[in-house]
Parts: structure tokens; C-alpha cells; sequence
């Protein structure tokens, strides 16, 4: 099968890549000396799972990675990573998310900027805010938190994301 690789956070002399399970076949996407076995998302048996400990060790990943690529790509500036999202109506669960999306990207080092509407909001006023987030150079990624509410067209706003900037 295929081999997928992906290069994740690294010296400029050390190699980090995205293997693959030989007995299942299954990728896996950080080497054990990053603190995951070998068989953690391949394996077939049950097993309790440090939840917590893993998401640490994951945003402690990606924390450095940002750090990296900042330092890297981009120093004369320093211009970081960052999320725009677009909320349509009052439902609690997605302010929540929205909020936890926001915390989490806060930890890291990726910068959020976004818009609440109200549910009384045109869709020409979404549609329009979503164009003016694709058009922001210094965004890297774009969120529409789903579902909208039932008098707005989803598909036709989420389609209106640029595929480069589409983090869903």
C-alpha cells in the first residue's frame, strides 16, 4: 500500500514522518519517541486511552511547530497562523466549540479572528463576511461553524470557502 508521509515539526537535520503499521497497514501519525506506541491508531484491541495526556502532547507538538514555521518562514515579521470563523445564531454547543476552537488555537500560537450573527443576519451578510475572510492575506484558515440555522443555504456559504483556507 501506500506509504503516506508527512513532515512534522523538525530540525533542519531530523526527519520526522508519518509511517505506516506494517501489520495493519493503517498510518500512524507520530513515532513513538514522541510518546505514542507504535500500534496507537491501528490497533484492533480495546483499549483506555490517557485522553487528556494525549491532546497535551499533541497541542505541545503543534505549539512547537508553530513556533518553528514563525521562525522559519516567516521571522522578519512574525506573522502567525490564523483561524477566522463565522457563527450564525445563539445556539449554545457551537459557542461552546467555537470557544474551545478558540482557547485551543489561543495555546498554541495561532491568533482567531471572527464574527458572531445573529440569526436575523441576510445570507448576503454572511456570504460577504466569508468573501472578505478568503481575501485576508494574513488568514490561514477559515471556519464556518455548522450546522447554521434552517433559513440559511450551508451549502451554498461553505462553498463560498476557499479550499486552501478550508479547515473543516
Amino acid at each position: 500500500g501506500d506509504v503516506y508521509k508527512r513532515q512534522v515539526l523538525r530540525k533542519p537535520s531530523t526527519k520526522a514522518t508519518l509511517d505506516q503499521d506494517s501489520a495493519s497497514g493503517s498510518p500512524y501519525y507520530f513515532q513513538k519517541r514522541n510518546g505514542f506506541p507504535k500500534n496507537y491508531a491501528s490497533s484492533n484491541n480495546a483499549q483506555i486511552i490517557d485522553g487528556l495526556g494525549i491532546s497535551k502532547k499533541i497541542k505541545s507538538l503543534l505549539k512547537k511547530e508553530v513556533r518553528y514555521l514563525r521562525n522559519t518562514f516567516a521571522p522578519s515579521h512574525s506573522q502567525r497562523p490564523k483561524l477566522g470563523y463565522v457563527i450564525v445564531g445563539e445556539k449554545p454547543d457551537s459557542h461552546l466549540y467555537v470557544k474551545m476552537k478558540k482557547k485551543a488555537c489561543k495555546q498554541i500560537g495561532i491568533d482567531t479572528v471572527g464574527k458572531n450573527f445573529k440569526e436575523s443576519t441576510s445570507q448576503a451578510e454572511i456570504e460577504d463576511y466569508v468573501k472578505s475572510l478568503n481575501s485576508d492575506p494574513s488568514l490561514s484558515g477559515i471556519l464556518v461553524q455548522l450546522p447554521l440555522p434552517e433559513k440559511f443555504d450551508s451549502t451554498q456559504i461553505c462553498d463560498l470557502v476557499d479550499q486552501e483556507k478550508d479547515v473543516d
